[in-house]
């Protein structure tokens, strides 16, 4: 269920975009580089991977890279027709989302082993810890 933004964006780039560039006209080199260039990111996607480990949670870029993937997507079928420059440009982006998303969901596979459940109950530990130095602290008063 998880891979499902990297799929959508995976059938907008190969297959239903080159269709409908083809339906107007476009000559089948210029598809090919505009596919070509949508899907570069399928070979150099470690190179954002660091993004998903800096400033938000796992779960919040998860579903923040799926929002942006599914609405460049969209937005390049819309526009499929205006200009090649603009199509590759939101292909591109919602490709690069989707392997963010990808990299986001991994993430977030590995922590729900062992050390997810141990991090888990060491901020259970911790919150339980505060929780009893702030009913001290109102005892107190």
């Amino acid at each position: 269920m998880l891979s499902v933004s990297f799929g959508f964006t995976a059938a907008v780039d190969t297959v239903l975009v080159p269709s409908l560039l083809r339906q107007h006209g476009i000559a089948v080199n210029r598809i090919a580089d505009v596919v070509a260039i949508a899907l570069i990111l399928s070979v150099w996607n470690f190179l954002i991977s660091p993004l998903a480990d800096t400033g938000l949670r796992r779960r919040i870029w998860v579903l923040l890279a799926a929002v942006i993937a599914a609405l460049a997507a969209s937005l390049a079928v819309i526009q499929a027709n205006v200009s090649l420059a603009l199509l590759t440009t939101l292909l591109f982006l919602s490709h690069a989302a989707a392997a963010l998303h990808g990299i986001a969901t991994g993430g977030l596979m590995t922590l729900s082993g062992y050390e997810g459940k141990q991090r888990h109950a060491e901020t259970g530990r911790a919150r339980l810890r505060v929780q009893r130095q702030l009913r001290e602290r109102w005892r107190r008063r």
